[in-house]
């Protein structure tokens, strides 16, 4: 039982690694520009006074939300920010002023799992608030990798992953599994295939032998 928790605890890791490295993949995919041009939709977010004007842009795998603190009233709208959005609740940070852009930009895939946030200001510049710039910054700002897990989705990609290396582990060890379950009924050793006594380890290679009904 020891054995299984630890191996699934290590698909588990692995899963969280893939998923993780997916995301930054995607982040990487989609640069600034293309993020904060892109062609999307201007809207009025309803909240508690200073309200949020807000940008949506969805692409493949990724979505941008670009919001700005405003000091007037805008009309009531359909559209509802996503949860991990700063957009969806009224702005407690001191450092987001009125008139501050706020850019955010979740990725993953099958569903997001990884949100990147940043500010940019026309005095100050950009402020990166959660992620890791990489590379040379362009005519807007760096790319950045998300680093914030977006719950639940960060769950659900790293057991979708764990599951796709189990099912491949699998499928590389059953060969070897078959193997070893029919030296033992045919009295072999199941590492050497050397024939074997009473014995509980094997002469030839000194391992040790489990009975055939697979206990040790």
């Amino acid at each position: 039982m020891k054995r299984r928790m630890t191996r699934v605890c290590v698909f588990l890791l692995l899963g969280a690694i893939v998923n993780v490295a997916v995301a930054w993949g995607f982040a990487l995919r989609y640069s600034p520009n293309q993020m904060y041009l892109g062609g999307s939709m201007m809207t009025g977010i309803p909240s508690e006074s200073p309200v949020w004007l807000s940008k949506e842009l969805n692409l493949r795998f990724a979505v941008s939300v670009h919001s700005r603190i405003h000091s007037y009233t805008y009309p009531p709208v359909d559209w509802q920010p996503p949860h991990w959005s700063i957009a969806s609740a009224p702005p407690r940070d001191e450092a987001i002023k009125r008139g501050t852009w706020v850019y955010e930009q979740a990725c993953g895939w099958p569903v997001l799992s990884m949100l990147s946030r940043r500010l940019w200001d026309s005095l100050v510049g950009e402020q990166v608030l959660l992620g890791v710039p990489v590379g040379e910054r362009g005519p807007l700002c760096h790319r950045l990798l998300p680093v914030l897990p977006i719950w639940p989705g960060f769950a659900i990609n790293t057991i979708f992953y764990a599951a796709i290396l189990w099912g491949g582990w699998l499928l590389f060890a059953a060969p070897g599994l078959v193997r070893r379950r029919r030296r033992i009924k045919r009295g072999l050793c199941p590492a050497c295939a050397y024939p074997i006594g009473a014995s509980a380890t094997c002469t030839e290679c000194g391992k040790a032998i489990p009975s055939p009904s697979g206990r040790g």
